[in-house]
């Protein structure tokens, strides 16, 4: 009963984050992807609190002959999709901070010292990670028609994104990302045939 009567406790605030908000953003010209280009993605909006290591890159396309019709001798290799860049940065306020180049080998070695086999199952399956379930079956990263659409995790590519788990405020963020010269790396063909160079 003295309880009630005692008021001089110090005020209780909730500060916890009820939720959070996935913004899409695009790249300066999505009109030119080709090899040897370099695609910028800046975030200029300064007011937003975003969160690096809840971030991911979503890629999404489709592997096919020169004519355009879909193959079926070619496939995506294990993070195929990040052995189609060379270099990876990330600017905050025009300030490099983290950097990852041969991004495919990079992630793969990450990958295979990092993830168990039940990340790979949850984290790792729309990151574009080929492995081998539990019933000896092996998941590809495309579907029959040579259509893929992965969500790559920048903890997966650069360190701080793993390391730092707070948000970063009134910054500006801008992730670059440089094409490799070739996509012979992230491209497995099971036979060679007659017009089946493009990727």
């Amino acid at each position: 009963m003295a309880d009630i009567l005692e008021i001089r406790w110090d005020v209780m605030f909730d500060e916890s984050v009820s939720h959070y908000e996935v913004n899409a953003h695009q790249p300066y010209t999505s009109s030119n992807f080709n090899n040897n280009n370099e695609i910028r993605i800046s975030i200029q909006h300064q007011e937003l609190n975003l969160l690096p290591s809840r971030s991911s890159i979503h890629i999404s396309g489709r592997i096919t002959r020169n004519d355009g019709t879909p193959t079926s001798n070619a496939s995506l290799v294990n993070c195929g999709i990040c052995h189609l860049f060379d270099d990876i940065r990330y600017e905050l306020n025009a300030i490099e901070i983290d950097r990852c180049k041969n991004v495919g080998l990079i992630s793969v070695m990450k990958g295979y010292s990092s993830f168990n086999k039940s990340q790979c199952d949850s984290i790792l399956a729309n990151a574009g990670w080929i492995w081998e379930n539990y019933d000896g079956d092996i998941k590809h990263v495309e579907d029959d028609n040579g259509y893929f659409d992965v969500f790559i995790p920048l903890s997966m590519i650069l360190g701080f994104a793993e390391d730092y788990p707070k948000i970063i405020v009134n910054m500006k963020h801008q992730l670059i990302l440089t094409r490799a010269r070739t996509d012979l790396n992230a491209v497995l063909r099971s036979q060679r045939q007659v017009g089946e160079a493009r990727t």
